[in-house]
């Protein structure tokens, strides 16, 4: 058999590389692959409170990638960088550590910048006027509230003023002086509203609240649903079916490659509802009539 003819170089180098390319795999002279890592969901929550489970329950149905759910102990989770986080509630989006890239918070009072709100805060102009329907005979409305609150306790005095109601303040730098407030002014109101403010939102708080709405007939504005079921008379609230169904279709546009800022131009869908306590509301001798005529959600 003839041997295949040797291939003529034009120069010493050229042949030196043909044989250096020959006696090494190609594959060693390429790059390597750094496969890049999934994204993982992570939905962090603070364990026994019963809305963030519903929120939970129904982003898992609709949330196309299974999630990971992490009960928040502490004050900061472990969060890492292909992470895309639901965070559920105030405790957990705080626990959540600065410049984590993909967070999308549901049932939390106060949303930093550069996170997705997978719900919307209702304004204080429909607690006032459901109180007012609810509640005709209010005319000084106690305000608990903290400095993280002062903005949204200036936006009342103007639509309270129009309603014939007087805005009476308790605020605090904490929980131990909002309450030491709140004794103050408690014998000058007929009615109090406990601002969305963690800062001052303690235990004992609500508990000295309720003294005063089951003593002394005193209607309290709850912050959320939690307290509603607690014993407040009425709140203003998400749903927690539709903002965990939002909070699944937010995620997903993510999955999906869509851009943070695209994905945070979203429209909300429309969440909000007002609550009542129906034993409460008996207590205080508020008719079914009204109930229905508020279209309020009893619970």
């Amino acid at each position: 058999m003839t041997p295949p003819p040797t291939p003529y170089y034009r120069s010493a180098a050229a042949a030196l590389a043909a044989a250096v390319a020959l006696a090494w795999p190609a594959a060693a002279w390429a790059a390597p692959k750094v496969a890049s890592a999934p994204m993982t969901i992570l939905v962090l929550k603070r364990p026994g409170i019963p809305v963030f489970q519903e929120v939970i329950e129904e982003f898992a149905e609709f949330c196309r990638v299974r999630a990971r759910i992490v009960n928040v102990e502490g004050p900061t989770a472990v969060v890492h960088e292909n992470d895309v986080v639901l965070a559920i509630g105030q405790r957990a989006l705080d626990a959540v550590p600065r410049g984590s890239g993909r967070v999308v918070s549901a049932m939390a009072l106060r949303v930093p910048y550069g996170v997705i709100a997978a719900d919307a805060r209702p304004s204080p102009v429909a607690l006032l006027r459901a109180l007012k329907i609810l509640r005709p005979q209010v005319k000084r409305l106690g305000v608990v509230y903290g400095q993280a609150s002062d903005a949204l306790f200036a936006q009342m005095r103007e639509p309270a003023a129009a309603l014939g109601v007087t805005l009476v303040k308790a605020r605090g730098a904490d929980g131990p002086e909002a309450l030491r407030q709140l004794h103050q002014i408690a014998g000058q109101i007929d009615a109090l509203w406990l601002a969305p403010d963690l800062d001052v939102m303690a235990p004992q708080v609500f508990q000295y609240a309720l003294g005063l709405e089951m003593g002394r007939a005193i209607p309290i504005i709850g912050a959320s649903r939690q307290q509603v079921r607690s014993g407040a008379l009425l709140a203003v609230d998400s749903n927690p079916q539709t903002v965990g169904r939002h909070a699944a279709l937010l995620i997903n546009q993510l999955l999906e490659g869509k851009s943070f800022e695209e994905v945070m131009a979203l429209p909300h869908p429309r969440s909000l509802e007002l609550l009542v306590n129906g034993n409460v509301a008996r207590r205080l001798g508020i008719s079914d009539a009204v109930l229905r005529a508020v279209h309020a959600r009893i619970e």
